[in-house]
């Protein structure tokens, strides 16, 4: 289920808003960096605090975190930084996601004449003889990549034997060092950010503020073009059951459609790739439409390649912009279960098993939380509280098998007032079609969550890149809780009460009869009716 940093370092952050341009006397300026263990990030919060830009952490998550997904289309000056943990090492010296990168997306972006700054976090008394060599490395990419390089600064007051980041007899950017030089961070963002606005790494060409309207009636493509629906095992009666991909173009800002002839469709693999064809074959109109893979006609689509269980698609415009990307995915596409932004105006996506291409998205969840339980339930996770996945079945009549839930995660936005998060990491387990029980408040916190479920918590399950696939509110009747659920009712697309906990079962819904004395009478007096 894992995807390559490669992968995921070919995507981008959404474009641009559309409109007329600015050309302003401030530059666009960007902080990237990456940070394990919070050395490079706390010397990126002292440049944020002294150049007032906002700054970003690529490696948030830590191991989990998604490689870096800009291209730096919306930045004039970019500052870079990075710690080094592969010492002595040739290339690839961070150990973060700006390794693959700089090696195997840089040099497919145009970045010719952006300013970049480098800046480093090293230890000069245990790493003497490679104190931040990483810096080294930024600097050789981005100046191959055609960048201006800014922001030397002197190596006095350091302490260290040798460094790739000292180039005749100058840093290439600003250092730090939070083990040995800590107190010295503050007053070197503040000098090194005041140096860098005398070199006018602030300032952006061109001078005052004058609209440019080259193209202020036509939208952006990233704008309007958006990937709504992934399907890598084929659907019952599209593309002769082959793979397939939805797009969807804004009718409101394109309404005539858009013209993508030229563009390039590919995915992160490298694999393969397919250009949009020329001409009125190349016009898409506005709404849903979508793209068959491995058919007979290379113009109409794909005919070489076909889409892999967890492929990023990257659609890429003539001059190599990305203007529209899928999401990372889990492995669990099957034979009529697709992969579906969940609406136009909401960029998650979910693994659905009625796909619709070249119309509205319809959710029906693969995987939904299913019945809850708070105990106290006969022959079940010894009466503690438990919890009820459902791996919807009968997803066509070719064998799906288990779906890998390694790094799914349950979380719980405790109510009451406290704030509380809690969550837990499903281990490498894998849940077949049809139910799953989750007991919870388990003695091993590695395979039970260790935390209950109660009145107006939030409950969501998370793919294991971060998107939400289910979520109730749990709104059970709390005199109701001893030897009874909250279950998902078919019937009404909803969660209600029920006297008859399943678990592991179909869900069954008993009510207890309102009568004259309703109230008067204690809940064992009333008498369960099946609806």
């Amino acid at each position: 289920m894992n995807i390559t940093p490669l992968a995921f370092a070919l995507l981008v952050a959404p474009p641009s808003a559309a409109g007329a341009k600015i050309t302003s006397s401030e530059a666009r300026v960007c902080i990237y960096y990456a940070s394990w263990h919070g050395h490079t990030d706390s010397a990126a919060q002292h440049l944020v605090t002294a150049s007032g830009i906002e700054a970003t952490n690529i490696q948030e998550g830590g191991r989990k975190a998604p490689p870096f997904v800009e291209d730096f289309g919306d930045c004039d000056s970019i500052m870079v930084g990075s710690p080094t943990y592969n010492t002595g090492g040739a290339d690839h010296r961070s150990e973060t996601a700006w390794d693959d990168w700089l090696y195997d997306v840089l040099p497919t972006l145009d970045l010719g004449g952006k300013k970049v700054a480098v800046f480093c976090t090293g230890e000069q008394k245990h790493y003497d003889e490679y104190y931040c060599d990483v810096a080294g490395e930024l600097y050789d990419k981005f100046e191959e990549a055609g960048c201006n390089l800014m922001g030397f600064t002197s190596t006095d007051g350091y302490s260290y034997t040798k460094s790739k980041a000292e180039r005749d007899g100058q840093f290439i950017g600003q250092m730090f060092d939070q083990k040995s030089q800590a107190d010295l961070t503050e007053e070197r963002a503040k000098a090194w950010v005041e140096q860098l606005r005398e070199e006018g790494f602030f300032e952006a060409e061109g001078g005052a503020d004058t609209p440019d309207e080259s193209n202020a009636d036509t939208p952006a493509h990233g704008d309007v073009l958006q990937i709504t629906e992934v399907s890598d095992k084929g659907s019952e009666g599209v593309c002769d059951e082959q793979d397939w991909l939805e797009l969807w173009i804004d009718p409101i800002a394109s309404p005539g459609g858009l013209d993508l002839s030229g563009f390039l469709l590919l995915t992160d693999d490298l694999e393969g790739n397919w250009t949009f064809p020329a001409g009125n074959q190349g016009r898409y109109p506005a709404g849903y439409s979508f793209i068959c893979f491995m058919g007979d006609d290379p113009v109409a689509g794909p005919t070489t390649f076909t889409l892999g269980s967890n492929d990023v698609v990257i659609i890429k415009d003539t001059s190599g912009a990305i203007v529209a990307t899928s999401p990372q995915r889990a492995r669990w596409g099957a034979y009529g279960v697709v992969y579906a932004r969940v609406s136009t105006d909401n960029e998650n996506f979910v693994y659905t098993t009625t796909p619709t291409p070249g119309a509205e998205n319809k959710i029906t969840p693969l995987i939904r939380i299913n019945e809850v339980s708070n105990g106290a339930t006969e022959d079940t996770c010894n009466g503690r509280p438990w919890l009820e996945v459902n791996v919807l079945q009968g997803r066509g009549d070719r064998n799906s098998g288990p779906l890998d839930f390694t790094d799914v995660v349950l979380t719980n936005d405790q109510a009451g007032g406290s704030g509380n998060h809690v969550s837990f990491t499903f281990p490498a387990v894998e849940y077949r079609e049809g139910y799953s029980v989750l007991c919870m408040m388990g003695e091993d916190p590695t395979t039970s969550p260790q935390f209950s479920i109660t009145q107006g918590d939030t409950v969501s399950m998370l793919d294991p890149f971060g998107h939400t696939f289910s979520t109730i509110v749990y709104s059970h009747l709390e005199s109701m809780s001893a030897g009874t659920s909250y279950s998902y009712n078919d019937k009404t697309g909803s969660f209600e009460d029920t006297t008859t906990p399943t678990p592991g079962e179909d869900n069954v819904f008993t009510k207890y009869a309102k009568t004259k004395s309703y109230l008067k009478k204690s809940l064992d007096m009333l008498a369960p009716v099946e609806i």
